[in-house]
């Protein structure tokens, strides 16, 4: 299938540093929009420690200690309110830190979904690899983002990859 993906290595990016966080978050809040439900696979304890245990609980309500192995990444499936789309962006767009470690040090991958659990946009390990198939109405728009900040067309590539494959 092929999808798209924000080439963080473009000459934009490495011209203006800003401007990538600036890209990230638009492609955030574009994949947010349509979006449902979420999947994550994560660090539960590091994370729980780094954002709090009732930001925690919010976002990732009845995840079970039941039987989890504690070497291995916790995942989590869950439906999007308003609140959890608030903390998602707050999460994910982090940008002054002061200090504290970045919560993409504890998140292997998250996935938007949309509600016939089709995959709208993954991140990846460490906030370093988006992959998108975003509604035809909202790729343009995309793109104006993009343009106001100042970012050509092609910072988006395509990329034929098998969703499927990829975890969670």
């Amino acid at each position: 299938m092929v999808v798209e993906y924000l080439e963080r290595d473009h000459a934009a990016f490495r011209s203006a540093p800003d401007h990538l966080a600036r890209a990230e978050r638009a492609l955030l809040a574009h994949g947010l929009s349509g979006a449902t439900t979420f999947r994550a696979e994560f660090d539960r304890e590091r994370l729980r420690s780094l954002i709090g245990g009732d930001a925690f609980a919010t976002l990732f309500t009845d995840v079970s200690e039941h039987g989890r192995d504690p070497s291995r990444y916790d995942t989590y499936e869950g439906d999007l309110d308003q609140e959890r789309i608030a903390l998602l962006s707050a999460l994910l767009a982090a940008e002054d830190l002061g200090g504290r470690e970045s919560p993409h040090n504890y998140i292997r991958s998250i996935r938007l979904l949309d509600g016939s659990g089709r995959t709208l946009l993954r991140i990846g390990d460490h906030n370093t690899f988006y992959v998108f198939d975003l509604p035809p109405d909202e790729r343009p728009a995309l793109i104006e983002d993009l343009q106001d900040i100042g970012l050509p067309g092609d910072v988006i590539k395509p990329v034929d990859i098998e969703l499927d494959r990829l975890e969670p």
